[in-house]
């Protein structure tokens, strides 16, 4: 079976989301398989900055300073569907504050048209089929979260594993999904292993294409930033 999207070929190889470049404070562009950014311009009408960390290997999505807005980069043109994938990768890292923030990495299967337009940038339960990692100070999480949302749910229908690992300050995690199934999934954190089963008909769609959102939400009055660093897929 073979898998393109955009013109790359996808069957046993590994395509990679790298370099890829975000927003300025307040907005979110859109990244899309093989696309860079430069780190100021204009992307779908939407004028933006890129913004480095210290360490140059890192790009800072800002929130802005009002409550319940989100920068994050995501894929808005279809990618595979879940059959078709082995792995998921995503590196990331977190910022001086982590307090009254959501933080979501995760493969859903609604395509999200801006950062901000995600279900995940404005929900702790997204009421659509999902597999990710969930950090949600508003939901009482001090750890990360491995969840599988279930297919086409209408009330936000969650499997969820308590990975035990505490979401700490200026720190990075590479989080990766091997999934073997629609309902089973092997969730990893810097090398942790967590497997998840959520029973037949609770866990994703074969027949849908499945898109990425990585991103953060600030619950309160106060600027939240996240550290991105790249993410790919491996199929075959």
């Amino acid at each position: 079976m073979s898998y393109e999207i955009n013109g790359f070929n996808l069957n046993h190889k590994l395509y990679l989301f790298q370099s890829s470049y975000d927003t300025g404070t307040g907005l979110s562009v859109g990244v899309g398989l093989g696309q860079s950014f430069p780190t100021a311009g204009t992307y779908n009408a939407a004028t933006y900055t890129g913004d480095w960390d210290v360490t140059g290997k890192r790009t800072l999505c800002n929130t802005s300073s009002v409550a319940n807005t989100a920068a994050g980069v995501f894929l808005s043109s279809s990618g595979p569907k879940i059959g078709g994938v082995r792995t998921f990768y995503t590196k990331i890292g977190t910022a001086a504050s982590i307090s009254d923030s959501r933080i979501w990495s995760v493969w859903t299967e609604t395509a999200p048209s801006t950062a901000a337009g995600t279900q995940h940038a404005g929900s702790a339960a997204p009421a659509q089929g999902y597999v990710g990692f969930r950090y949600d100070t508003g939901a009482g999480d001090t750890t990360w979260k491995f969840i599988v949302g279930k297919s086409a749910a209408t009330t936000g229908t969650q499997t969820i594993v308590d990975t035990g690992i505490t979401v700490a300050t200026n720190t990075l995690y590479e989080l990766v999904i091997e999934p073997s199934s629609e309902t089973k999934f092997t969730g990893i954190i810097n090398g942790r292993k967590f497997n998840m089963n959520t029973g037949a008909g609770n866990g994703l769609s074969t027949s849908n294409p499945l898109y990425w959102y990585t991103g953060i939400t600030t619950l309160a009055a106060a600027q939240k930033s996240l550290r991105w660093n790249h993410q790919y897929l491996v199929c075959g």
